[in-house]
Order: C-alpha cells, then structure tokens, then sequence
C-alpha cells in the first residue's frame, strides 16, 4: 500500500515536470530530428547518450511527431540494460499517449512486471492515469497476476478488474487470489472482485469481518518475522481503510 501511493505521487510529481520541460509550439523539432533520436535509442550508444536523448524526447513529449519514437521508447522500456533509464523511460511513451488520447501503451503495462520495484512501482502510477488499454494489457497483467512478487501480483488483479472484469478467466485469478499466501494479495484480490462484480454485499461482508476478526485474516502467520510485521501493518491499514470506506458509503 506504501509503495502504490508513492508510485501515484511520483508519477504525479513527473507529470508536472515533464509539462514545464516541454518547449513552446513554434520550437518543436522536424520529423527527421525525432527519427533521429529514435535511431539513437534503438542502438548501442552510451549510457550517457541515451540518457541525453531521453531528455530531449522527454521535453517535447506533448508535440504531434513525438509519436514517431515510440516504437524505439517502447523497446527501450522493455530492454534498456540500466534500470535508472528504464525508469524514467516509462514516462516519456506515458506522456505522448495522455496527450494524444491514446490508449496506455503495452509497454508500461509490461513494466508493471519489471524485476526493479522503481521501475515497476511508477508504470503502475501511469497505469492508474488511463481509462482504455492496448491490446495484449490482459494477457501480460493474466500472467504478473501468478508472477513471484506480492506487489505485482495484487496490482495486476486491480488493474485486471478495472479493464475486463468480466473476463472468466479474470474473475477465476482473482478468485484464486483470495487464498494467496500474503496478506496484501487477498485484500486486493477481494477489491478487485468488487470493482468486477459490483457484489457490495459480500464486499461489505468481508470488510466487516476484517474488522471485527482480525486475526482470523492473518493464518499461520509468524508475528516477530519482519514478513509477519509487514503483514499486520497492511492489515491495519486495510482495517482502517474499511472502515473510511463504510462511513463513506453511509453519508453517501
């Protein structure tokens, strides 16, 4: 849960700075510099060459032809060896597709997998600020639902139930995820099914049982573990969480 809301506030932060980067309308480069810059990424440049031609994709990101590198951003999304680029690459191909209506690229969608947190952290903050999905988003968060990391697993199930929550084959992974070994993945497995399946009473049911039992939510658990210590820290904070919910739902 700490890491979702820091991930939706940097990617926030991003946006901001990436809006006051960009360059004025009459400044934006030709077609052929930004094919340039694309080739730059598509091949073996240094480090340092890469991350330059980043910026500078990054400060025009709002301009029509910015589109003409994506399919280079996408490819270094996915493969740039250096993590801290791989990083701040999600936000560039994220920004040209917010600003030309499109829908979230496939490849922030497959950072959500990515083995470095940062990097998987702030392609699920982008993620968040969509409404519609390349194809092929289903199938790669199907997959990050039974991948071996718990924040993975419980932001796919949302994010699976947010795009096609009426897919069979989404309602039995989250499904199978109310049973998950970790705490975090069953409380968002019970979310993700209410926001498939509307179902207010047996999301209401759960939440009541939350509150009131606990302990009955954290089975076989070793509380002195550092694990175990982190488990009952999202339990509170999803106890409280249910009970912010239902004042809400009764004022409303």
């Amino acid at each position: 849960m700490f890491h979702r809301l820091l991930s939706i506030l940097t990617a926030c932060v991003l946006l901001v700075f990436v809006a006051a980067e960009v360059q004025p309308q009459d400044s934006m480069p030709t077609d052929a510099a930004v094919m340039e810059l694309a080739r730059t990424l598509a091949g073996k440049a240094a480090k340092d060459e890469r991350l330059d031609a980043l910026k500078w994709l990054a400060a025009y990101a709002r301009g029509k032809n910015a589109t003409l590198a994506v399919p280079a951003l996408e490819r270094w999304v996915r493969s740039d060896p250096e993590p801290s680029l791989r990083e701040r690459a999600v936000e560039v191909p994220g920004t040209i597709a917010k600003t030309q209506n499109a829908p979230c690229p496939l490849a922030l969608v497959e950072a959500m997998l990515d083995k470095e947190e940062e990097v998987s952290s702030l392609a699920s903050a982008w993620l968040t600020m969509f409404k519609t999905y390349a194809d092929g988003s289903v199938a790669v968060l199907l997959r990050g639902a039974d991948c071996e990391d718990e924040l993975q697993r419980g932001n796919c199930l949302l994010f699976l139930a947010q795009i096609d929550g009426k897919n069979r084959k989404v309602l039995a992974v989250i499904e199978k995820r109310k049973n998950d070994k970790h705490f975090s993945v069953r409380h968002d497995a019970h979310i993700a099914e209410f926001r498939a399946t509307d179902d207010l009473e047996r999301f209401v049911i759960y939440l009541i049982r939350l509150l009131h039992d606990p302990d009955g939510t954290l089975p076989k658990i070793d509380k002195d573990t550092e694990v175990g210590k982190q488990e009952i820290t999202y339990r509170n904070l999803a106890r409280l969480g249910g009970a912010l919910q239902k004042i809400d739902w009764s004022e409303s």
